[in-house]
């Protein structure tokens, strides 16, 4: 799991893709669709969508650069999840346990999860911010957007807890842009 903290100082990686078929991009949206269920997602304003590789239509790619600060870019990408008809808890927390445990159990024994922040988001109700953080696994704030079987997860990484002060907002400007219908 380490390749998940890939961080270039002072960029700042942030992860999500989605996992099914990918729609032909338009410049400013995103339609992933697995089974009857699609994930539609705007491209916030002032971020860009990077072209999507043929080889992993599934994956999509956003960049954010700073206005003030050109060189402080973040790098978003988005995956669409169906969950497991064995999974019980259905919910972000649900959710977030699942993740946990498979980095507990595969890539940092030492990690701890926290919600760091609740916001309302007027696609999705209430949103509540993930951190995973510790020695190895540094700082990884997720989102989990949910509804029935499907979720689509946002992450963004950083080297350390002061590298996180943007955090928020970024996860908020691109989870409020999320939508899953056909569920």
């Amino acid at each position: 799991m380490r390749a998940r903290q890939i961080l270039i100082y002072p960029f700042i990686l942030a992860s999500a893709s989605f996992a099914g078929v990918l729609h032909p991009m338009v410049a400013d949206d995103y339609t992933a669709e697995m089974g009857r269920a699609t994930a539609h997602f705007d491209v916030p304003r002032g971020w860009r969508a990077l072209p999507i590789a043929r080889r992993t239509p599934h994956h999509a790619t956003l960049v954010y650069v700073n206005p003030r600060n050109k060189h402080l870019k973040v790098a978003v990408s988005l995956d669409f999840y169906h969950i497991h008809s064995f999974e019980t808890d259905k919910t972000q927390q649900g959710c977030a346990d699942d993740y946990l445990d498979g980095v507990q159990r595969h890539a940092d024994p030492d990690v701890e999860m926290d919600i760091v922040s609740t916001f309302q988001s007027g696609r999705n109700g209430a949103v509540n911010i993930y951190r995973c953080h510790s020695e190895y696994w540094r700082e990884g704030w997720t989102v989990f957007i949910v509804k029935g079987d499907y979720e689509v997860q946002i992450e963004v990484y950083a080297h350390d807890f002061a590298g996180t002060a943007q955090f928020a907002g970024y996860l908020r400007a691109v989870a409020d842009g999320v939508s899953i219908d056909g569920v």
